[in-house]
């Protein structure tokens, strides 16, 4: 019964263990990180960043009202100092209507005198309009551009990603590529050695050619369980530049025989290069537009800037604190008026940074320029290299086969005696000297590929 419930117990956990892991095709998992890179991520908020700095310019010319309010309690009230014009009066008086002589009249100072209330109360509300300003219907169609700008950055850091996607899963698939072809080879000295052994123990071989198989055996275990721990980093890796936690449990769907033969296919007609639709021309093609208008912004700085406002206000001036008393009274004032800023001298300095604009200008010129030779010689070294690395991986692959077809008939000759076991040994190891050339000439046909892809931007 135990072991009934035991065999059941393993098999629920095989199977939740397959349903657990996830499995990616080279396709799925390039869509994936398309979606989920961190990188890609970043790029997406700049995206939704610059769209907001859109709507935050269109708003400055749209009318902006502020509610302002004040409260103030004098615990003294302020004291002016006035000439004393009342004394002048009253001696005057007296002097007319002859009851002081005119001699008697003093010197007149000045009489200390409060205005005001304990309590002020204020408040009230301002609307401002932009009328006119220049550098307000270019910043606009600036804004408008750098959204662009951010978007051709997006989908260039996307070919990025495309890139680093598949060159980490082609990692992943060579190194299991070699494990198996390590672990064949293992299979098959192993029994090797167990047969040399038997011989030994009949006096037909001599000891050393059993040790020889049996250093091999532990050198081949060795790079093995090295090889095991690569693919580990190898997987981690390829899960970090997908923006795929490290906990998740992937499987390849893809292999690299299915891989080869699909871009085996690939015809260079497939793979045409279109410079002006290449996100690295676009995006300094954008660059060229938002220098341009930042020459048009500067000498916008010469025009006139025209503005409008309005307020109204309601004050209380209280000798106690009864403003909630609907009985007490509130003193308006209401206004409007135009604002106008005229630019007439600024010594130079306008000028000058308009200058330095238009070399900005000048300069994103070049640059694209630049970008447009630079992305034909990437496209002319991708073609090259996946071209060469086409007929390499053919050359590869028949020193493989010979290796393989020469090893194979050494082993016979060694178990016939013919052979020795150093001979094996050599043979052995040219065979995996080749095999592991042929798993790189895969591995630079499949990243000449991915390069190429980059190079023309076309992922079909």
């Amino acid at each position: 019964m135990n072991k009934l419930l035991y065999i059941l117990s393993l098999s629920l956990f095989i199977c939740f263990k397959a349903v657990a892991q996830k499995s990616l095709s080279l396709e799925e998992a390039q869509a994936f990180a398309v979606e989920n890179a961190y990188s890609n991520l970043i790029a997406q908020k700049e995206i939704d960043k610059s769209r907001s700095l859109v709507k935050e310019t269109f708003a400055i010319g749209l009318p902006q009202i502020n509610a302002s309010g004040s409260f103030q309690h004098f615990l003294d009230i302020p004291v002016n100092v006035l000439p004393d014009f009342i004394s002048p009066s009253v001696y005057g008086v007296l002097i007319n209507e002859d009851l002081i002589p005119a001699g008697n009249v003093p010197e007149f100072g000045t009489v200390p005198a409060q205005f005001g209330t304990d309590y002020n109360v204020t408040g009230g509300v301002e609307l401002q309009q932009l009328l006119f300003n220049g550098s307000y219907l270019i910043g606009l169609q600036a804004t408008k551009a750098f959204v662009e700008v951010t978007q051709n950055q997006l989908e260039m850091n996307e070919a990025e990603i495309r890139q680093a996607v598949a060159t980490a899963y082609y990692g992943v698939l060579v190194s299991g590529e070699n494990e198996r072809i390590l672990q064949e080879n293992l299979n098959s000295l192993a029994k090797l050695l167990e047969d040399s052994q038997a011989f030994y123990e009949e006096g037909f071989i001599e000891e050393q050619e059993v040790e020889q198989l049996q250093l091999t055996v532990s050198q081949i275990n060795a790079t093995l369980s090295n090889l095991k721990r690569q693919s580990t980093n190898l997987l981690d890796l390829l899960k970090m530049q997908m923006g795929m936690p490290l906990s998740e449990n992937i499987v390849l769907s893809d292999n690299l025989d299915g891989l080869l033969n699909k871009y085996k296919s690939l015809t260079l007609a497939q793979r045409t290069l279109e410079t002006q639709a290449h996100p690295l021309y676009k995006t300094a093609l954008s660059n060229v537009t938002l220098n341009g208008l930042n020459v048009k912004n500067q000498k916008a700085q010469y025009w006139p800037v025209l503005s409008a406002f309005a307020s109204h206000s309601q004050t209380a001036q209280r000798l106690e604190f009864d403003f909630f008393d609907s009985d007490g009274e509130w003193f308006p004032s209401t206004l409007w008026g135009l604002n106008l800023n005229v630019p007439i001298f600024s010594s130079g300095m306008k000028k000058n940074v308009v200058k330095q604009a238009q070399l900005d200008y000048d300069i994103a010129n070049v640059q694209l320029l630049q970008a447009e030779e630079g992305i034909k010689m990437e496209y002319n070294n991708a073609y090259s290299n996946f071209i060469f690395s086409q007929e390499q991986l053919q050359i590869a692959k028949d020193n493989a086969d010979l290796a393989k077809r020469i090893y194979n008939k050494t082993q016979i000759k060694y178990q016939e005696g013919i052979a020795s076991s150093f001979e094996l040994n050599q043979l052995q190891s040219q065979y995996l000297e080749q095999e592991a050339n042929y798993i790189e000439a895969v591995l630079n046909f499949l990243n000449a590929k991915s390069a190429l892809d980059k190079a023309t931007n076309k992922y079909d």
